[in-house]
């Protein structure tokens, strides 16, 4: 290989080179379009004000088209000719029908009655100086039972007292507060909010 050889063929592939620019070529480039920030704010305003001039000039053409139907005459003609209708809030006179006594002597039933059955529950006699472990307080007597129950069968001495509209479920008793709290400590795992309290 010449010298020459290799000149042409460097020639076919510059390096460093920008390509040329070719006019008949600029369809195959591939184009970017940018825009900036104030451009887009700028179309968004655009097409704000474009969609409220075409509502505000549909309303219009609208009211335009009823003034339009209320002024033809043939409407007009058709609307007086017809008789008015006047409608009052307060009835003139409310007429009563009676019912014949077949009808009205047929006696009404009797709403069935329901047995509500008091449930009393048995309420300990305990001294005054004597302390409990309350863990449990319940709207509802049946599960107040159930829960004092529960207890029995695991051996605790349970009571169910009664205070204002609750069923209060305690455990033993005691005569110091620091014994109930010890014993309390035993209950914990189940009943998270122990309260020692006196009967």
């Amino acid at each position: 290989m010449s010298d020459s050889n290799i000149h042409n063929q460097f020639e076919l592939f510059p390096h460093g080179k920008r390509p040329e620019y070719h006019p008949n070529l600029s369809y195959l480039q591939p184009r970017t379009i940018r825009l900036q920030t104030e451009h887009i704010v700028g179309i968004c305003l655009f097409l704000i004000i474009t969609n409220v001039t075409c509502f505000c000039l549909g309303v219009r053409q609208g009211r335009g088209g009823v003034e339009s139907v209320s002024e033809d005459p043939k409407i007009v003609a058709d609307i007086a000719a017809e008789p008015a209708i006047i409608v009052s809030s307060v009835p003139e006179k409310t007429e009563v029908f009676e019912l014949p006594e077949e009808l009205a002597a047929v006696p009404e039933p009797e709403p069935e009655r329901v047995e509500v059955m008091q449930i009393q529950l048995p309420e300990e006699v305990v001294d005054d100086d004597k302390f409990t472990i309350q863990v449990a307080s319940f709207k509802k007597d049946t599960s107040a039972q159930r829960e004092a129950t529960w207890l029995k069968d695991k051996g605790y001495e349970t009571f169910v007292l009664r205070k204002g509209d609750y069923a209060i479920v305690t455990v033993g008793q005691f005569n110091q507060a620091a014994e109930a709290k010890n014993y309390s400590r035993r209950l914990s795992e189940r009943y998270k909010d122990c309260l020692v309290r006196r009967f």
